[in-house]
């Protein structure tokens, strides 16, 4: 296997589900989140969901992150990212844990025990995210749990309750290292293998904020969007030690 390629996909992972905000069933036990109509709709698009916390639809789901995601929920528990990657999530760092009863890890007899730093799936949903390149961001419904308590109508819009849900610095987040993974890709597209410090996972160790701003020598960030900053100008210049001749690095 090429570990390029495998770099890739692993980042391309934690960000892949961000970018189109679904929340996928475990394979234990799956629940059906296919949309539930092909209609899609744009931010005008009439849409309101009330959430009455029955807290059925934190459970059997794989809750994937990306590196901006990861910072605000270390910071918010008051850790590094490098702990609470390895504390708190699983695939390689690109999904939340689930307890084994199938519930997110940061589900408490009250709720989300994190939802002020909740990922964007967490903030979309019953909404999925759909982006193409050059067109204005769709969204469509997705099938909750069938004995949820939460509520649908039309007394809103999208755009009212993206707003409502807090989802905007998540979202660009997401476009952010969408754009990181197609220039990895880019550049690690004619290479069969890569460097990294011995016994390291590659790419668990680069989806590490603070473990890569650490190695840069890069001074703390003031706060999520700060770091992402320099996560993605650390990860960028990688990317060019690739394409730029030794010489001229």
């Amino acid at each position: 296997m090429r570990r390029g390629s495998h770099l890739v996909r692993v980042i391309s992972r934690a960000v892949r589900s961000s970018l189109v905000s679904q929340t996928i069933p475990s394979p234990a036990r799956a629940l059906p989140l296919a949309p539930s109509s092909s209609a899609t709709l744009g931010t005008d698009g009439a849409f309101s969901y009330e959430c009455n916390r029955c807290l059925r639809c934190c459970r059997d789901k794989r809750i994937r992150v990306n590196p901006y995601e990861t910072y605000r929920l270390a910071r918010a528990l008051g850790m590094s990212t490098t702990y609470f990657l390895a504390a708190h999530t699983t695939a390689q760092g690109t999904e939340l844990a689930r307890t084994d009863d199938g519930r997110c890890v940061f589900l408490g007899a009250e709720g989300c025990t994190v939802h002020a730093d909740r990922p964007l799936v967490c903030r979309l949903y019953p909404l999925g995210r759909r982006v193409s390149l050059g067109k204005p961001d769709r969204f469509h419904h997705l099938e909750t749990h069938p004995e949820s308590d939460g509520v649908f109508s039309d007394a809103g819009t999208v755009a009212d309750y993206l707003a409502a849900q807090g989802a905007a610095p998540f979202m660009h987040a997401a476009d952010v290292y969408l754009d990181v993974v197609a220039t990895l890709a880019d550049a690690l597209s004619t290479r069969d293998a890569l460097p990294t410090d011995d016994g390291d996972d590659v790419a668990t160790a680069w989806l590490d904020v603070d473990a890569v701003l650490a190695r840069e020598g890069a001074p703390p960030p003031a706060d999520a969007e700060e770091a992402m900053a320099l996560h993605r100008a650390a990860l960028l210049a990688w990317c060019r030690t690739f394409t730029t001749p030794k010489e001229e690095r």
